[in-house]
């Protein structure tokens, strides 16, 4: 099923906290990944008790309110779930970090590529993103929530390597470049071209790390995380969404676990079938 991508642009200073995404199975990514349908199949609760889902007596019912706009059917404790998003290898430097947020009632999944130099307060010290990452790797969640305005859910992280063979798996991307972007590899300055560019694996990694500094990076990175959800975040996942999750959860570290998954996948397919608008904040 065909979307338009949309993308939302809003001031530094007043950026949507209700932001993207939702399960995340590409997670994530991704996306989990990158991955839309892990993250939404992260939320830490029974959801058909909580949100007192129809038994086996009420599958025709169920059926039906399946095929109804999200906003119509999708109710829980809360409107808004937010999930993490890391990726670099320890001891080196922070590859990417977004926030990832679904807002239920809209059908809305939104990301938000947080910046290295971002300060945290940790420890009675104010340390950047990036430096939490390189002295701190397993504190970073943790500390990242307390300093956050946004709840986080829950959290994925991934090795460079697990994110190349990820999106080795998962197949291209394709970014439209309005420009030549040069970009320096080992003292060897490559180029990516104006115009179409289909990017996996390796080169995907390197566009979303070497394509730009500071804000135009993370809008790159931004935008690049929107089309991989845009992309594999498809009615693909209604069948095959448990298979799915279980060969691409093993690339994340992370507090989603397959019950996770099981106990959402109604929300999840329901939010499948309703179009979701997928943006940057």
């Amino acid at each position: 099923m065909a979307r338009q991508l949309t993308y939302t642009n809003y001031s530094t200073g007043s950026r949507r906290r209700a932001a993207g995404t939702v399960g995340i199975i590409v997670a994530a990514l991704l996306i989990g990944v990158i991955s839309v349908v892990i993250l939404l199949a992260s939320n830490d609760f029974d959801i058909k008790r909580a949100l007192g889902m129809r038994t086996e007596e009420d599958t025709t019912i169920a059926e039906a309110d399946a095929t109804l706009p999200a906003m119509a059917v999708i109710t829980a404790p809360k409107d808004v779930y937010s999930f993490l998003l890391i990726c670099g290898d320890d001891g080196e430097e922070l590859s990417f970090m977004a926030e990832i947020t679904v807002i239920l009632s809209t059908a809305d999944i939104t990301v938000n590529a947080v910046s290295p130099q971002q300060l945290l307060s940790y420890n009675g010290r104010m340390l950047t993103v990036e430096e939490m990452f390189r002295e701190h790797s397993y504190d970073l969640v943790s500390c990242y929530r307390e300093n956050s305005t946004l709840d986080i859910d829950k959290y994925l992280r991934l090795t460079t390597s697990r994110f190349k063979k990820l999106m080795t798996d998962l197949g291209p991307i394709t970014v439209q470049l309005d420009y030549d972007i040069p970009y320096v590899v080992d003292e060897i300055t490559y180029t990516f071209r104006k115009g179409e560019n289909s990017l996996t694996s390796d080169l995907l990694l390197k566009y979303m790390t070497l394509s730009a500094t500071g804000e135009a990076l993370l809008v790159n990175q931004e935008k690049a995380l929107c089309t991989l959800l845009e992309t594999h975040f498809t009615d693909a996942l209604i069948e095959g969404g448990k298979d799915y999750f279980s060969s691409f959860i093993t690339y994340f570290n992370t507090d989603i676990s397959i019950y996770d998954y099981l106990d959402a996948a109604d929300i999840i397919n329901t939010l499948l079938r309703s179009d979701p608008t997928i943006a940057v904040y």
